[in-house]
């Protein structure tokens, strides 16, 4: 197996690197580096999320020049890395004989200095971008035959894709030939699909809903899947009248192309009363016309002053004993499963969901 580097880490990719061993069989991860100074250096992976120990410890960057592996890769996610910076980590691992590749959206912009190395270092560094299919070749009128699931959460964090990934492996596990469509660019060998093209032109809203309507129902054609799981591009409602935390604006226009037949949800630790998830399980069944088959409750606690004065979401985490507890307080009062997919509570999940499908 090829042995592979992966920068910078985030607590997104979490989920990837916890499973990536069970969604691929060609690499192992080797090191995970963040930027120098970062307080993860030396830190089990899990210290971003305060959750179970993933075996793994964040590295510096600076520590490339080290490292024995095959390829580097390099997650443009979130775009906050300086193309200056990115140049020098690249020019270093080339010249420490490991291959670079650079995973970012099709729109971003690349520095002119980055496609002088990818030319004068021919075959060491390239660039990835999503797995997509950009040519227009159906009507907009056919519609999809096969399920699908939609993935999302009430605010935006790792255990989506967690709750995503795990949907994913058990459902494969049980032979039922499933597809992934996710926001993540890190897609190394595991053939899952992306939509965030779509989303970031300046097409109307129309013309994007119709995108990914061909878009999905192409890789129905091509895959001929039993189920679709699909990733919310962003949270499924607004946090309240000061936080719009996006509106589920992306997320509503998914659900204009591909109408989802059942939804798994995340929810924050103080939100998850019985009462809420019932709360939002109405709200989510009359704005997607599919129900809430459950919801995994994360260890995520919202710093709601902070949130009030800056208008966005932070939040911390806490331990996650204290999850455990709080679902055996509130589960028996909930028609909704309410679980903890870091301790089986997949299974509830899955189990709901088959019981819609099969309906």
């Amino acid at each position: 197996m090829k042995k592979i580097d992966i920068f910078p880490f985030n607590s997104f990719l979490l989920p990837y690197i916890r499973h990536y061993n069970e969604l691929q069989n060609e690499y192992i991860i080797e090191n995970v580096y963040v930027h120098d100074k970062n307080p993860m250096v030396d830190k089990d992976l899990s210290y971003s999320c305060n959750g179970k120990r993933v075996g793994i410890n964040a590295k510096s960057i600076s520590d490339i020049c080290k490292s024995s592996s095959d390829i580097l890769v390099v997650i443009n996610d979130n775009k906050y890395i300086e193309q200056d910076y990115m140049y020098k980590i690249f020019k270093k691992a080339i010249e420490n004989d490991i291959k670079v590749l650079f995973c970012i959206n099709k729109n971003d912009d690349i520095d002119d200095r980055i496609w002088e190395l990818r030319k004068k270092y021919n075959g060491k560094l390239d660039i990835v971008y999503p797995k997509y299919l950009p040519n227009r070749l159906l009507s907009d009128k056919i519609s999809l035959q096969t399920p699908v699931i939609l993935v999302g959460g009430l605010i935006d964090e790792p255990d989506i894709t967690e709750l995503l990934l795990r949907l994913y492996i058990k459902f494969t596990e049980m032979n039922i030939n499933t597809v992934v469509i996710t926001k993540s660019l890190f897609n190394l060998n595991m053939n899952f699909y992306n939509i965030n093209e779509i989303f970031e032109r300046n097409n109307t809203e129309n013309d994007k809903i119709i995108s990914i309507k061909d878009f999905v129902k192409k890789i129905e054609i091509i895959e001929q899947p039993d189920l679709i799981l699909i990733e919310a591009p962003d949270p499924f409602i607004e946090y309240n009248e000061w936080i719009g935390n996006g509106y589920g604006i992306k997320t509503y226009m998914l659900s204009k192309a591909v109408s989802p037949d059942s939804i798994a949800g995340v929810m924050p630790l103080e939100l998850s009363t019985a009462k809420f998830v019932e709360t939002v399980h109405n709200y989510l069944s009359r704005k997607y016309d599919a129900p809430l088959n459950g919801t995994h409750i994360s260890n995520t606690i919202i710093d709601s002053l902070d949130a009030y004065e800056s208008g966005k979401i932070t939040y911390t985490h806490a331990e996650i004993n204290l999850v455990n507890e709080y679902i055996e307080m509130e589960k028996s009062q909930s028609t909704i499963p309410i679980s903890n997919v870091f301790d089986d509570g997949i299974q509830t999940i899955i189990e709901a969901i088959v019981n819609q499908l099969t309906e």
